[in-house]
């Protein structure tokens, strides 16, 4: 349905928001003190400022390729879950067993470790 759709086309984003922030270690919100006020203002990164962010990090191509996918602006241009399965970043996960996609992720986890 549209409903799910939209729900799962914001899944994606954060999916991809929260990738940036793994790998860059910097918030998305950035606050600000603003002079002669009360407190902080929020600023959201753009969803340009966002690819710049993961382009310059140190991860694979395929990677940010598949970052910069999720945090595409337009919903309308922001792939589904199932095309999302068949980039390049996802496609070699594709048929693996319980224990080789275990063995993975522990890969992964050790290459997110070594960014923090």
């Amino acid at each position: 349905s549209g409903a799910l759709q939209c729900c799962t086309k914001y899944d994606i984003w954060s999916l991809g928001v929260a990738l940036v922030e793994l790998v860059t270690g910097e918030t998305v919100v950035r606050n600000q003190w603003v002079s002669g006020s009360h407190g902080f203002e929020s600023h959201r990164r753009t969803a340009g400022e966002l690819h710049d962010m993961i382009r310059q990090s140190s991860t694979a191509p395929a990677f940010q390729e598949f970052v910069i996918l999720c945090t595409q602006h337009d919903t309308n241009r922001r792939p589904t879950a199932d095309a999302l399965l068949r980039t390049p970043y996802l496609e070699e996960y594709n048929g693996l067993t319980s224990a080789e996609l275990d063995d993975k992720q522990q890969q992964l986890m050790a290459e997110f470790q070594a960014f923090s």
